[in-house]
């Protein structure tokens, strides 16, 4: 037993305390840190963090982007041009899970007549203590580019690019420099593994609020000069968090769903499986990870040879610290220490190589292997698996389409109108790519008319001709145990699969994504889909899914198509006809068990169809008389603007229960 007392104690001054601000009793803190802390200026005196606005009902004023209406949304706007755009829902930060240099962008706020709405709900609420200019401050630097970071976390602290165009919440609080380069020399820094250092001394508590931020000791620029290839490094950094981020619906930027667009750029061979795709796809998302971990690591090495914290601090970068969504080991929160030593043998069973080799190029590889792990891998391939039919299903809606980038009925004209619509487009000052920003919307040339819906484009141009391929004309979607209807979402399913990865292969590629979903495709549409669909939206779903208590009938729906005849037309199209096609198909095994040349076997099969048939009729009888039709009568008008959690409400039993989607807003 080791009885020497010294061995976990600390000889400190209290002096020593003093060089902290606040005088922490951080003990532990090195004399390295006491002098940086000591020595170099405050953060506050230099990028100016800031709190953000408080709502006092993020419930009333607050949505998630993709609930909205889209040309409502203001995307990229000066505070000028946020004014004259008549917009009325703006992004804003409100800080998100643990993730550096770009995204956690969800939110947006209604900012209609630069706040009034809110300024006028705060002032005239009873209980209010603070009033409106208590609560909406900072204001003059709403809308300016900057930086932002999560003020409550339980994991390491991270700050994130904000171009133009955002507002910030408690949450969500900013910072702003007064050019690029002490931007992006702040972002790096603040990236860096010396900030767990200070945060632990001055705020172990994890509460990462603009006052403990603006402790931070951080030189200037003029003190630090960052090179010229530190900046190009930084903004690789920025740049492939941002590419990442816009991988995914999720997010307003995405064009396309990842699979399709790598087999796209296949141009040589066009004949590749689904498998293969992947496999590339896989490839790229290694080499985008390994570059990363590179960039961080120099970036590390960097300032920390800048703050003389050599002997304390080592460069090195976990890979589960590397917040790609495409680096498996952040995305499932998992260490890879335990990962199998199997090297890139993993590619090796896809054949990939054959196809279109990815060599590593020096710069991009580290000294050890990429960690691999079966258990995260399949989990991997499972998720972009299912990101493909989800995908498949915005193309099915009209959300997407497999031949043009981007949203489509969401924020633009179908195809075939553009000589009807004027356009006006907005251009915004340079981000830090040197790309312009620029905001599109758009009017009926006559004036008299907006739109901004689906539904308007629907009312003023009817359906004839304005379909793009795989685009549902009536927007309902039935989800059953078999094709009862032509618009049968797995036979759509399947007919998109073999036009984005050709039919010479469509054997091979279904039998490739039930592979990786664990089972057939219907199944996983009539059970997890909807599920997964939720999860993927944070509770507030796009989709909506009409099912039947025990889930015999279920169809699903676009609320940027909702019309008021919607519920109709699911009840009338959809439930009697599913109930009429179940009573005759029941009647006629009734009459065939009668014969008597018919095979026992195929008469026990008939019977246990036969007793199946007639649960189910009564589970859609009751479902059409006592919910569907009453609910069909009424015609439920929905204000997008309301958002998911009381426009889904409205429809009570007729959908399926989300739980959890009458939680608080926080």
């Amino acid at each position: 037993m080791n009885t020497d007392k010294t061995k976990n104690s600390f000889r400190v001054s209290a002096k020593d305390f003093k060089k902290i601000p606040g005088s922490p009793i951080a003990y532990w803190v090195s004399h390295e840190v006491k002098d940086i802390f000591a020595n170099v200026p405050a953060l506050a005196k230099t990028a100016a963090p800031r709190q953000g606005l408080a709502t006092t009902n993020n419930q009333l004023f607050l949505r998630f982007w993709y609930e909205i209406s889209f040309p409502l949304i203001g995307i990229g706007l000066t505070r000028e041009l946020a004014v004259v755009s008549k917009k009325k829902w703006f992004p804003i930060n409100k800080g998100g899970s643990f993730r550096r240099w770009y995204g956690n962008f969800d939110y947006i706020i209604n900012f209609e007549n630069h706040g009034k709405t809110i300024c006028n709900y705060i002032d005239n609420s009873p209980g209010v203590k603070v009033k409106s200019n208590g609560r909406i401050i900072n204001r003059d630097k709403y809308f300016l580019p900057g930086l932002t970071w999560s003020t409550i976390s339980s994991g390491p602290f991270s700050m994130r690019y904000t171009p133009e165009g955002f507002l910030f919440e408690t949450k969500g609080a900013m910072c702003f420099c007064k050019n690029e380069e002490e931007l992006l020399t702040l972002l790096g820094y603040m990236n860096t593994k010396i900030i767990s250092i200070y945060l632990e001394a001055i705020s172990p508590t994890l509460d990462f609020h603009e006052g403990p931020i603006g402790k931070i000791p951080f030189y200037t620029t003029s003190h630090f000069s960052t090179n010229e290839q530190s900046l190009v490094n930084l903004k690789r950094l920025v740049k492939s968090a941002k590419s990442d981020w816009d991988s995914y619906e999720t997010s307003w930027d995405f064009q396309k769903n990842q699979l399709i667009k790598t087999r796209n750029q296949e141009e040589k061979n066009k004949t590749i499986t689904l498998a293969e795709t992947y496999y590339l796809l896989r490839l790229k998302w290694q080499q985008q990870t390994e570059e990363m971990r590179l960039l961080e690591i120099e970036n590390n090495r960097i300032f920390i040879k800048a703050y003389g914290l050599q002997n304390e601090l080592s460069p090195e970068v976990p890979w589960n610290e590397i917040t790609l969504t495409c680096n498996p080991w952040y995305r499932y929160g998992k260490k890879p220490e335990d990962a199998d030593s199997l090297g890139n043998s993993f590619y090796l069973n896809a054949s990939a190589a054959q196809i279109n080799p990815i060599s590593k190029q020096e710069e991009s590889c580290p000294d050890e292997d990429f960690p691999f792990a079966h258990d995260t891998e399949q989990r991997l391939l499972e998720d972009t698996i299912k990101e493909y039919i989800s995908y498949a299903v915005g193309c099915m809606m009209g959300r997407y389409s497999p031949e043009k980038p981007g949203l489509i009925l969401a924020n633009q004209p179908i195809s075939g109108q553009d000589d009807e619509i004027e356009y006006q487009t907005a251009i915004t000052g340079s981000n830090i790519f040197g790309e312009l920003g620029a905001t599109r919307y758009f009017t009926i040339k006559d004036g008299k008319r907006k739109i901004t819906s689906y539904s308007d484009f629907y009312d003023v141009f009817g359906d004839e001709g304005n379909y793009h391929q795989f685009m549902d004309r009536d927007g309902v979607l039935p989800i059953l145990d078999e094709e009862w209807f032509l618009d049968d979402i797995v036979a759509q399913f399947k007919a998109f699969l073999q036009f984005t990865f050709g039919a010479e292969h469509f054997a091979d590629n279904l039998d490739f994504i039930e592979k990786a979903l664990g089972k057939d495709i219907r199944k996983y549409f009539i059970k997890d889909f909807y599920k997964d669909h939720v999860q993927r939206y944070k509770k507030r779903p796009i989709y909506w899914m009409f099912s039947s208590p025990k889930g015999s009938f279920n169809a699903l729906i676009y609320m940027h198509r909702y019309r008021p005849d919607t519920v109709s037309i699911v009840l009338n199209e959809y439930l009697r006809e599913f109930i009429s096609k179940i009573r005759s198909h029941r009647e006629h095994l009734i009459t065939e068990n009668n014969r008597a040349t018919l095979a026992p076997a195929e008469k026990t099969r008939n019977l246990k169809l036969i007793d199946k048939y007639a649960a189910m009729l009564t589970e859609l009888d009751t479902y059409e008389r006592d919910i569907l039709y009453p609910l069909a009568q009424q015609k439920i008008a929905i204000d997008l603007d309301d958002g998911v959690k009381v426009n889904y409400c409205k429809f009570g039993a007729a959908l399926k229960k989300i739980p959890g989607l009458e939680a608080k807003e926080e």
